[in-house]
């Protein structure tokens, strides 16, 4: 967990506490490996699943970089969900794997995904319906957004259902 808690809190030096919870999650699931078709379902920028997958970033790399509209920070308002042209995570080290797809419902956080090279297809859906794929799509599903999400059961159905049968993993 070392390296992984060392780049996050290079990544959200202003949350450390993101970082250490982040840290928390990858080492939860160092076991879980990401095989033949892929989804990231609710990838976000996809900085969480390039660290997880072993990448690292230059140590100039900041996270909050790219946030934007900080005059509407307390109305609710998301900051991350802003992508500035010449927005560059200044990568020093690939992830040992690939994404076949990114999934998420911000487009701006899909451009920053998109700068990662680390997924092949991107998919802008709202995970609260159902996913936008055929049955067992997907050999491996990653997602930490299930939480989140309006009603869970239906997300774990959607999740199933898009999973190969017998040998579909997710986390």
């Amino acid at each position: 967990m070392n390296s992984a808690l060392k780049e996050l809190l290079n990544v959200y030096w202003l949350r450390p506490e993101t970082a250490l919870w982040r840290a928390i999650d990858i080492e939860i699931m160092k076991d879980f490996e990401i095989k033949g078709n892929s989804l990231d379902l609710g990838c976000g920028d996809g900085v969480l699943s390039f660290i997880r997958g072993g990448g690292e970033f230059d140590s100039l790399f900041d996270d909050y970089q790219s946030i934007g509209d900080l005059d509407k920070f307390f109305k609710n308002y998301d900051v991350h969900d802003t992508f500035k042209e010449g927005y560059s995570p200044g990568m020093v080290k690939k992830p040992s794997y690939k994404f076949s797809k990114a999934l998420d419902h911000k487009e701006n956080l899909l451009l920053k995904a998109r700068e990662l090279n680390f997924y092949n297809d991107f998919v802008i859906h709202d995970a609260n319906k159902p996913l936008p794929f055929s049955d067992s799509t997907f050999d491996t599903i990653f997602s930490n957004i299930v939480y989140w999400l309006d009603d869970p059961q239906l997300s774990f159905n959607e999740i199933s259902r898009v999973l190969t049968k017998g040998g579909g993993k997710w986390h």
